[in-house]
């Protein structure tokens, strides 16, 4: 097993032994004995945000949509309640999840959380109380010290600083502490005052303590405590890329075909030993039953080849369209897991374009859409909408 934290280094423990991996052109190599992996990331932005618990089908988008108002980017968003209609959102810019997955294969990464998340665990595990604002001071070694501020399940973006000397590190734990405070804003609890200093430094809590002995200090005996809140797991978080959900969507419908394929067989082999005994008998009908069915097969090709032909042919004459129509008959080609999010139809000289970005509102379901029928010639790809995976699709009437 291997617990990693991805930061300006990597840290991977196994268990029982930490090694430090430093980014550059070898990092895959050094990551390759990796077989299953559990890890955190620090770099991420996070915003509290209300939406409607009651219309499950719309929170991702309203949280997706407050988020990018705040945080300019590609990111790969999850979520996890915190109040009554109330959630924290959680973003890991898609860059720097492209980069994990380069280093180490999907099915590899059984946990990917952020950083945060995994030390908010630790403090879990070791009862913190933590309805009292909570300033966490993780010593990474080499002057590095990372700082996050928690208020129950709420938790700031983890801040980076290099100093060993606790006169340093002191005014940057206050100033944590108050940034925190204003980000939250109304969601602060305001019959808390103060705040507890968390770290797994014994010598600079102490320290700290000498400096301002009225500060409630904490130390926890745990050298690296992101790892070992990743070791006690339990997280309902992972992030996952587009690319990643359509590979899996596509991996289960090879396994529904094969599944497919194999009933077939049988069907096919049991068909066989009827059609063998009962030739004599049936062989003219039988005859008769192929020469219908490929007939009937070629008449449905041809109608299927001729209802958008006609269709196209008869806008192409008029001069004004009836929108309705053609995004009801555009409507009916396209899977019921994607949502509309804009349709456009202009005309050009001689023929009208029809343009439509559609996405998909629920996790894990961004199926196919084959040119077929109406959408036969149509332009399609895969396409970010609406901070959901989704499509582009433009077609020539």
């Amino acid at each position: 097993m291997n617990y990693l934290l991805f930061n300006n280094e990597i840290l991977l423990s196994d268990g029982t032994k930490l090694t430090r991996i430093q980014k550059g052109p070898h990092l895959s190599h050094a990551l390759d004995p990796v077989n299953e992996a559990h890890l955190c990331v620090v770099d991420v932005d996070v915003l509290i945000a209300s939406a409607s618990e009651n219309a499950l089908d719309k929170k991702d988008g309203i949280l997706a949509k407050k988020f990018s108002a705040t945080y300019e980017g590609e990111y790969v968003l999850q979520d996890e309640k915190i109040g009554n209609n109330l959630f924290q959102v959680i973003g890991i810019r898609s860059d720097k999840v492209k980069e994990v997955y380069s280093l180490i294969p999907s099915e590899k990464i059984k946990t990917f959380v952020p950083y945060a998340v995994a030390l908010r665990r630790l403090l879990e595990l070791r009862h913190t109380e933590m309805s009292k604002p909570i300033v966490f001071v993780d010593d990474l070694g080499a002057q590095e010290k990372l700082i996050t501020v928690f208020e129950g399940l709420k938790f700031s973006r983890t801040r980076t600083i290099f100093a060993n000397q606790a006169q340093q590190i002191l005014p940057e734990i206050k100033r944590s502490a108050i940034n925190f405070e204003k980000k939250l804003g109304d969601q602060k609890d305001q019959s808390i005052e103060g705040f507890t200093v968390v770290t797994n430094n014994a010598t600079l809590g102490a320290q700290i303590r000498e400096i301002e002995n009225a500060l409630s200090v904490e130390v926890l005996d745990d050298e690296f405590p992101a790892l070992e809140g990743l070791m006690a797991g339990g997280f309902n978080l992972k992030y996952v890329l587009p690319e990643e959900i359509i590979k899996k969507r596509k991996g289960q419908e090879r396994k529904k075909q094969t599944r497919s394929f194999l009933a077939g067989g049988l069907v096919l082999a049991a068909a066989m030993f009827f059609y063998i005994y009962g030739q004599v008998h049936l062989g003219f009908l039988k005859a008769s039953l192929l020469r219908e069915e490929a007939s009937h097969f070629l008449l449905i090709h041809e109608l299927n080849d001729l209802d958008p032909f006609v269709y196209r042919q008869a806008l192409k004459k008029q001069k004004a369209a009836n929108y309705a129509l053609v995004f009801l008959k555009v409507s009916d080609s396209i899977p019921d897991t994607y949502e509309t999010y804009s349709f456009r139809l202009s005309f050009a000289p001689q023929h009208w374009i029809l343009e439509e970005y559609l996405y998909t509102p629920i996790d894990g379901l961004y199926e196919n859409i084959e040119p077929r029928g109406v959408l036969k010639g149509a332009f399609i790809k895969d396409f970010w909408v609406n901070n959901r995976p989704g499509k582009f699709l433009r077609m020539e009437i």
